[in-house]
């Protein structure tokens, strides 16, 4: 069973464990009517960031799916993902081609 709420999606089994969560827009944020991008808020960030955290430390299997074009930007993510064994995605696209 899938449950998808507020961007997070929940990987349910039987045995009502999270088996995973993909995250978007971590540090990124999708600036919908301008058709452009920017970076989170630290606020924001660090909410997803702690959660994440929380159930990554349960065991549960965390990507990260982040929209930028920004160098800096994704240097940050990846650090961030490969020192805590995340995967994650970076578009320069909303469509993620």
């Amino acid at each position: 069973m899938i449950y998808i709420a507020d961007n997070i999606c929940f990987f349910i089994f039987s045995t009502k464990k999270v088996a995973g969560i993909s995250q978007e827009t971590v540090y990124s944020k999708i600036l919908w009517g301008e058709d452009k991008f920017s970076k989170n808020s630290e606020t924001d960030r660090l909410y997803y960031m702690n959660y994440i955290e929380k159930y990554a430390q349960l065991g549960a299997d965390i990507c990260l799916l982040e929209y930028t074009r920004d160098y800096n930007l994704i240097k940050e993510i990846k650090k961030y993902c490969l020192e805590r064994g995340f995967k994650y995605y970076v578009s320069d696209s909303i469509e993620l081609d």
